[in-house]
């Protein structure tokens, strides 16, 4: 039953740095994204991109009180340092 904006920021704080977090939605369901490039063999030259998704029924009421619009679908970059553990929520 959160804002979108507010699962953006938390999906953020757990993707690495420089992620994109998206969050989709109708009437009943919500889909959260999130895709990031990463070097898996460290200094070599090879960078993949990796992708996850999340889907859940909305709660209850959830869709009558605003919290995700649907068809919704927030900002896709999240800025670099947001995908880092243990910052604060605004």
């Amino acid at each position: 039953g959160e804002p979108t904006a507010v699962v953006i920021r938390l999906a953020g704080r757990a993707a690495p740095d420089g992620a994109s977090t998206t969050v989709a939605g109708t009437e009943d369901t919500v889909t959260v994204s999130v895709s990031a490039r990463v070097q898996p063999l460290g200094p070599l030259p090879l960078r993949l991109e990796v992708r996850a998704s999340a889907s859940a029924v909305v709660e209850p009421g959830a869709a009558d009180s605003g919290a995700l619009v649907p068809g919704a679908v927030g900002p896709g970059a999240v800025a670099p340092g947001a995908g880092s553990p243990g910052g604060p929520v605004p």
